[in-house]
């Protein structure tokens, strides 16, 4: 609900929902397919999935329409205190804003002495897109410290996210162990 705000106060609301799936409904449920939670997350908020790819498009047109220029291919390798974005190539940039949404391992965060601490959660998690209806509903799906998430993100695209813990080694292989996953959550075996 807040995100969405945030995008209407700045103009960027309808684009960025053109086409995005609104959930009306979250449940969570065991690899047996018992309920174990629902409609928690729902209550008196809005919650759309769009792909992150129609997201940056609404932002960028955005800023554009609000005379923002956008440069991409710039690699950034810091900030400084009075507003100067530091590019790989040696270039300087002055900036009203610089934000600094470059992950865990932000270069603007540190080169501006902002990291405190990175903590390692030790759970490993990845998304996946795959061409299929999940009806407006959001639905997580829990068997011990495995987690799978399928939530609608258009009218034919569902995001997948599987989640284990660090010690879960044929869980976090990148790509999955599709066997060992099925073998987890055998009523998912169609995505």
């Amino acid at each position: 609900e807040n995100a969405l705000r945030v995008l209407e106060v700045i103009g960027t609301y309808d684009e960025a929902i053109d086409g995005g799936e609104r959930n009306q409904y979250w449940e969570i449920r065991d690899e047996r397919q018992r309920l174990l939670q629902s409609g928690w997350m729902m209550q008196g908020t809005r919650l759309f999935t769009i792909l992150r790819s129609q997201l940056h498009k609404a932002l960028a047109n955005t800023a554009i329409r609000s005379g923002v220029e956008v440069v991409v291919n710039s690699r950034v390798s810091g900030a400084t205190e009075d507003g100067t974005l530091l590019l790989e190539s040696g270039e300087r940039l002055k900036a009203d804003l610089i934000v600094g949404a470059d992950g865990v391992g932000s270069a603007v965060r540190n080169s501006l002495g902002l990291t405190r601490r990175v903590v390692d959660l030790e759970d490993g998690c990845g998304r996946y897109r795959t061409p299929q209806d999940a009806e407006g509903k959001s639905l997580e799906y829990w068997n011990g410290g495995r987690r799978v998430g399928v939530v609608p993100a258009s009218k034919d695209t569902v995001y997948l996210y599987i989640c284990c813990p660090a010690g879960d080694v044929a869980g976090k292989l990148s790509p999955p162990d599709k066997a060992s996953w099925k073998a987890s959550f055998p009523a998912l075996s169609s995505y």
